[in-house]
């Protein structure tokens, strides 16, 4: 799982992100949310006066879920995101949550095959994104590590797109010494 913070560079006052729950309820009806609570065997993580609002996902076994903590965290299709809670962080988080449920944005998921399948990085993309932009211009906060990089030139790897409605995730598989990964060597 990624943990990418949103940066708060509008300097937004503080929100309490437990008072937006009704809101996302709201923006989430068609899809039937469910909120849960510290109190709850599963959601004993959360703090008390905090919540969780989950989506199942109609396409499959895995669901959405928004942590209304301290922050906003996005969790969902193989990632997780913090966003600031703050009105720039919200608004964020909440056309992330309809892009993913739109099918316009996925988890991207770069693994090496080094001992079988090692997880190096993840992050939501927009479907133009995929288009438009090379394995090593959307993994950069990863491949910049030489180690990273070093490993799945060495062993090739695995590019993971996963969407909400999983008729458009596909995997691009990274032969070992590909020359597109070895470029800036």
């Amino acid at each position: 799982m990624n943990t990418t913070i949103q940066n708060n560079i509008y300097n937004d006052p503080d929100i309490e992100p437990i008072a937006q729950l009704y809101d996302l309820c709201e923006l989430l009806r068609s899809f039937h949310p469910t909120i849960h609570y510290p109190s709850e065997p599963e959601y004993e993580y959360l703090e008390e006066g905090c919540a969780c609002i989950t989506v199942q996902n109609p396409f499959s076994d895995d669901k959405m879920f928004i942590d209304l903590a301290g922050e906003f965290t996005l969790t969902c299709i193989n990632n997780h995101t913090h966003y600031f809670s703050c009105q720039s962080g919200y608004e964020s988080l909440k056309r992330d949550v309809v892009a993913i449920l739109q099918n316009r944005l996925c988890s991207a998921s770069l693994y090496s095959t080094k001992s079988g399948r090692h997880w190096l990085g993840s992050v939501y993309i927009s479907k133009n994104g995929i288009r438009n932009q090379s394995i090593r211009d959307i993994f950069e906060f990863v491949l910049k590590y030489s180690e990273f990089r070093k490993e799945v030139v060495e062993y090739g790897g695995v590019c993971e797109y996963r969407f909400w409605n999983p008729s458009d995730n596909r995997d691009i598989i990274i032969a070992p010494h590909d020359p597109m990964m070895l470029c800036g060597e």
